[in-house]
């Protein structure tokens, strides 16, 4: 439920507060937040695990991917990195494989834009 939802990131960002720069490190949240469940939001989740330094870290890249896909060949994976962010929000997913095989390939189709800006993203696909 929602109710139980917001409770949960209430609890996560009080965790979070005690150790704010540098979180707590590679934990399972579920183990952290002492009451069974996990954050239910991947944001969360970096913050209490790598703190604030290293959620900006992840942040930053993540403002790489969105600033450099401002193209129209590129709106594809706009809209793939913008679904993986909304639903990592709702949802914490940012241990699992789909998560990082997905920001793994918008990294690679970033980079690979920048490098060879005439070629069409599909080139790669």
């Amino acid at each position: 439920s929602n109710q139980k939802r917001l409770w949960l990131w209430n609890v996560a960002l009080n965790v979070w507060l005690e150790r704010p720069i540098f979180g707590y490190g590679l934990v399972n949240t579920k183990f952290l937040l002492n009451i069974g469940n996990v954050a239910h939001n991947s944001f969360l989740s970096f913050l209490l695990r790598f703190g604030l330094a290293g959620t900006l870290c992840f942040l930053g890249i993540c403002w790489k991917i969105f600033k450099n896909s401002f193209s129209a060949d590129m709106l594809t994976v706009m809209a793939l990195f913008a679904s993986l962010m909304f639903t990592s929000f709702i949802i914490e997913q940012n241990t699992s494989l789909s998560f990082w095989s997905v920001f793994t390939f918008l990294v690679l189709c970033v980079n690979f834009k920048k490098d060879n800006p005439k070629e069409q993203i599909w080139n790669i696909v």
